[in-house]
């Protein structure tokens, strides 16, 4: 389940519209829409509002879009990091690119099936 799914979810279950959402935590039914579409994650600020709102945990809310973010974050880093090690050219290091791609395919590949 995606955080969007998770809002609409928590927000039916509560038996409130998109609207009345809004209106409680401070933003526009548009951003809600958004929100429960998946079209855009909420902000740090959105995902602590939503969890106090709907009483739950902040991990409970938003730790998909946590979880997304890591696994960007880290297959970014090791893509700089094949790059720079693609530089150099040996053996050596061409057994470390292994390694990493590896590594990053195991770590994406776990966060994705959250």
């Amino acid at each position: 389940m995606n955080i969007g799914e998770k809002i609409k979810e928590l927000r039916k279950e509560k038996g409130i519209t998109q609207v009345e959402l809004a209106d409680a935590i401070g933003v526009t039914k548009d951003t809600v829409s958004l929100w429960e579409r998946g079209r855009v994650n909420p902000s740090r600020w959105s995902c602590t509002a939503l969890a106090d709102y709907f009483e739950v945990s902040l991990d409970e809310i938003c730790d998909m879009a946590i979880e997304k973010v890591r696994a960007e974050a880290i297959k970014e880093f090791a893509d700089r990091l094949r790059e720079e090690v693609i530089k150099g050219c040996c053996r050596k290091d061409f057994l470390v690119t292994i390694a990493i791609d590896n590594l990053v395919k195991e770590m994406v590949g776990s966060r994705n099936e959250v």
